[in-house]
């Protein structure tokens, strides 16, 4: 056999969407955007919610456990000790950053408006207070936020959570608002 180098990568970007099942984005005549996307990239299908409702899913997701938390309590009622992607991230000398539309200020721990803390992980995690000022940060808008000038600045971290809002990740408003939301973004 011959061997294969490792891929790297310097930059990965997740963005979370919400509450939607597989057939309702995919060929769904709501979803035509994220539709063509899957079709273009590909598309993984066996992950599955390690339970209901969100937080739990975001800690396990960025943490490797839901370490107990079992409802979408805000960072004031589950402040979080243990490790996370921030904190190993950072501890090998890489960066993060997090973006979360409609969040009022850096790092808010608040849930207000379309801005849901439970969706922003990284508020959670206790170790990473100060770099979580500095680095979980408002979006702003899709044409010219603080992702738009990082992306096109070059200035883009080795690793990216989005968190639209919660209109904007179909959590509370129909598949097609997220679809949209998406298209626009990417």
């Amino acid at each position: 056999g011959n061997r294969v180098p490792r891929p790297s990568y310097d930059h990965v970007m997740w963005v979370f969407m919400e509450n939607e099942s597989l057939v309702s984005i995919i060929g769904a005549p709501d979803s035509p955007y994220v539709t063509q996307l899957t079709r273009r990239c590909g598309l993984a299908t066996d992950y599955n919610a390690i339970t209901h409702p969100s937080l739990p899913n975001y800690l396990a997701v960025t943490g490797g456990t839901s370490f107990g938390v079992t409802d979408d309590g805000e960072p004031s009622t589950h402040p979080v000790a243990g490790a996370s992607i921030f904190s190993e991230l950072a501890a090998r000398g890489l960066t993060w950053r997090s973006y979360a539309e409609s969040m009022p200020r850096p790092c808010d721990t608040v849930t207000s408006g379309l801005y849901a803390a439970r969706h922003n992980p990284a508020v959670y995690y206790t170790a990473i207070r100060v770099a979580c000022a500095r680095d979980d940060v408002p979006m702003g808008s899709l044409g010219g936020g603080a992702l738009h000038r990082a992306l096109y600045a070059g200035k883009l971290a080795n690793f990216v959570f989005v968190t639209p809002n919660v209109c904007d990740d179909a959590h509370s408003c129909p598949v097609r608002q997220g679809d949209q939301w998406l298209s626009e973004f990417l």
